[in-house]
């Protein structure tokens, strides 16, 4: 890899790579006419790397001779010290400078090589490499057992743990087995020791697998009584919940229940002229095992709009007046007065009782139809109503009647 200096004068001066490298790594002078040089200074020079390429050579391991060039970062070659071989080198290659050293690397048989096989560090003749990875410690040899291809030098310590090395049964029933078939052995093996099928119920006793039949026929007696036993206490167990689900159940009956409820009641105009009463669908309030389905009402007059909450029905065991305190009804503001919050702004509260089905509560002058029509109507002649009703029975319930009742 020939590199020259900056001109002195008229002499250019000619350097290997490796040669004046090392020379400027100590010194910064030029080792012929001594002036200052430096690295930056150098420049290759390719006619001459081009002609030196094409000259004819032999392999480095030619009659003995040692490799005494290697290829540096720029794939060109720097001189090192020769090194001895311990094999006669007789490489009879012959050619191109420039294609020596994909010789070397590729096809010599008189280079050394490392060995392919991953973990060995070892390195040989390229001839002699063939030879070197039948015998090689790192070689990779098939498990008779298993079949996975695993390193020769590694195959002592894979067999004692390979799965499928048959094995002698541990609780000598003298089967054998593959070790991973182990598990499913177990669950079927004679001398393997199990627990009795009542252990749950109190039976302690364990047995050989094999000796399973025996205890069952000579203690079924006792797993009988055991049986009986536990089915007394669940039994007992059954009853005392249905106890307790009754009592729930009728301390639940006698909670308030609450519905919430958003109507949006349309063509607001027109039924205001008809003067005609408007009806929500049913609303089902319930609790526990009773139940009302109640339903709200709009009734029109040419001055006002009234509100109401009525029954429809109940069930049975709901005894007595349906007392609805705590019930309300409210107006949603239109927002077309710039009320963007949408908070409520007329509303109307019970705190009486309906008497029985198909009658209500309410109040029947909620609001004037001028109000209404000017800051409760939306632009889609509708008006939005919301309502929460509260249930609350009465009395306390005593026909009230469950499936474990007698």
């Amino acid at each position: 890899n020939p590199m020259s200096s900056q001109p002195s004068g008229n002499t250019r001066f000619f350097f290997g790579r490796g040669c004046i490298c090392k020379w400027l790594d100590e010194k910064k002078t030029c080792p012929i006419d001594r002036e200052e040089l430096s690295k930056a200074t150098l420049t290759r020079v390719l006619p001459l790397q081009q002609l030196i390429d094409k000259m004819r050579v032999r392999c480095t391991h030619f009659e003995g001779e040692s490799e005494d060039r290697k290829s540096d970062g720029d794939a060109s070659f720097r001189p090192r010290k020769r090194q001895k071989q311990e094999h006669t080198a007789s490489c009879q290659w012959t050619g191109l400078l420039e294609k020596r050293q994909a010789h070397l690397e590729k096809e010599c048989a008189f280079h050394f090589v490392p060995c392919t096989n991953e973990g060995c560090s070892s390195r040989m003749l390229r001839k002699e490499l063939q030879s070197h990875l039948k015998v090689c410690s790192y070689r990779n040899v098939e498990c008779r057992h298993c079949r996975r291809f695993v390193p020769w030098a590694k195959m002592v310590p894979h067999v004692r743990e390979c799965p499928a090395v048959p094995i002698n049964c541990p609780h000598n029933c003298k089967a054998s087995i593959t070790r991973w078939g182990l598990k499913n052995h177990e669950s079927v093996c004679p001398m393997m020791e199990v627990e009795c099928p009542y252990s749950k119920l109190g039976c302690k006793h364990t047995m050989l697998r094999k000796n399973f039949s025996k205890h069952l026929a000579k203690a079924s007696l006792v797993h009988a009584e055991m049986v009986a036993g536990r089915f007394s206490e669940m039994e007992n167990k059954i009853n005392e919940l249905k106890t307790q689900n009754v009592s729930l159940t009728r301390e639940l009956s006698l909670v308030a229940a609450e519905r919430w409820v958003e109507w949006r009641v349309e063509d607001i105009t027109t039924k205001i002229e008809a003067m005609e009463d408007v009806n929500s669908s049913v609303i089902k309030v319930s609790r526990g095992m009773w139940s009302c389905d109640m339903f709200l009402q709009l009734e029109f007059t040419q001055a006002h709009m009234g509100v109401f909450i009525y029954c429809k029905d109940k069930t049975p065991n709901f005894e007595g007046s349906i007392n609805i305190g705590g019930s309300f009804i409210l107006l949603k503001s239109s927002g077309l007065n710039g009320d963007d919050d949408d908070d409520e702004v007329v509303h109307f509260t019970c705190e009486e009782s309906i008497e029985s089905c198909h009658c209500g509560r309410g109040q029947p002058d909620f609001i004037k139809i001028s109000t209404l029509q000017k800051d409760f109507v939306c632009l889609d002649d509708s008006i939005r109503v919301r309502a929460r009703i509260m249930v609350h029975p009465e009395r306390n319930c005593e026909r009230l009647t469950t499936d474990y009742d007698d």
